[in-house]
């Protein structure tokens, strides 16, 4: 069989009662296995897909921020992953692979890739920005669909990406394909922290995949997944803070010294008001997180980092043990969950094992 992997970006294991009343997925999850997947830590977009895509924890993926360090450009590219990845050893093993808008792809050796990426500015031409990024098949169906592109927007994204993905499953029939949707996530941003805050939402994903799942139909076992989940946020914690740069990632920062020795910024982060932990360089490891900074400052329930000292009501980058947790549903499976705990790292090798592909390497273990 086939397998398609389809990242609902900002879906929680909590979301499950409000997606099963829908109509597609609703069907879907009824019959389905379904595992909760703990987030790695910072739960953002980018170091969480780099984790799964992987099979790696943070310490050694290297992707700790959406954006990259000190550059602070979006990590779009996959030679930021500094460990294979799923679609790597899947074409090793003589299997086709398709990949679209699934973070951190861009440039990624897949036979048919639309990568997550956009233009600097919303009004730039894009073709130049996914004729570098695409693979050549996978920049045909880009052309095909630009048009329903809104810069990095939602849902515009969204509706481009589902589209391109039905044609290059009809069309191409990869071994394994990839797919990510963002509106869920950009909507409780600005709604509030459950899909129950964004039922228009639910249902706008719901539509999509009735077209996606009609494409794969019963070819393909359906594993969909979350990155992490997001929780209620209302106070802003500075990031401008003396002796050190901070460097927001949600509801944590990572901290570097500036003329300040470790004991004293240590002291001054735990004194202001809604930072919950401080954790030192040598602690990083306990996090899976690799000692790339010199401490990391987790906020406190309700608050997050922020730049413009504004938040959104509800947000990420929490501590992964620290939930919330997204959950990975494997449908059409001939083969039995042994547990139902896991984490973002097992999921890779489960769906590689499913496909008869090893994952040497990888920290997280198969499901199955």
């Amino acid at each position: 069989m086939k397998a398609a992997l389809i990242s609902i970006d900002g879906l929680d294991h909590e979301d499950l009662p409000a997606f099963s009343r829908t109509e597609s997925l609703g069907r879907l999850i009824a019959s389905a296995q379904i595992a909760r997947s703990r987030a790695i830590t910072p739960a953002q977009t980018y170091p969480c897909h780099a984790s799964v895509l992987s099979g790696c924890y943070p310490e050694h993926t290297g992707v700790v921020d959406n954006l990259s360090h000190p550059g602070l450009s979006w990590q779009w590219w996959r030679s930021a992953i500094r460990t294979p990845i799923i679609t790597d050893l899947a074409r090793e093993a003589g299997l086709s692979t398709a990949s679209v808008c699934f973070p951190m792809t861009a440039g990624a050796d897949i036979d048919c890739l639309v990568p997550e990426i956009w233009a600097e500015k919303p009004d730039d031409d894009t073709d130049p920005v996914f004729q570098a990024s695409c693979s050549e098949k996978g920049y045909r169906y880009y052309l095909r669909h630009k048009d329903r592109l809104d810069w990095m927007r939602t849902p515009g994204m969204d509706l481009f990406a589902a589209a391109v993905f039905e044609d290059i499953i009809r069309e191409e029939r990869p071994d394994l394909a990839l797919l990510h949707l963002s509106y869920l996530d950009h909507q409780k941003h600005l709604h509030g922290p459950s899909a129950l805050s964004v039922p228009h939402a639910v249902d706008f994903i719901d539509t999509l995949m009735k077209g996606v799942l009609d494409a794969l139909g019963d070819d393909y076992m359906v594993f969909i997944i979350g990155d992490h989940g997001h929780r209620a946020q209302s106070k802003a914690l500075p990031v401008m803070v003396d002796g050190m740069v901070v460097h927001p990632t949600g509801m944590s920062a990572e901290i570097y010294l500036d003329g300040i020795g470790v004991d004293e910024a240590a002291s001054r982060l735990s004194a202001i008001e809604g930072i919950a932990h401080v954790y030192r360089k040598e602690e990083l490891p306990s996090l899976h997180l690799p000692p790339s900074y010199d401490l990391f400052a987790v906020a406190a329930e309700g608050y997050a980092f922020s730049p413009s000292g504004k938040v959104t009501p509800s947000g990420h980058g929490y501590v992964g043990d620290d939930g919330p947790y997204p959950p990975f549903i494997a449908y059409g499976l001939p083969f039995t969950f042994v547990r139902k705990e896991c984490s973002l790292v097992d999921e890779a090798p489960t769906v590689l094992k499913a496909l008869g592909v090893d994952m040497p390497g990888a920290d997280g273990t198969a499901l199955i």
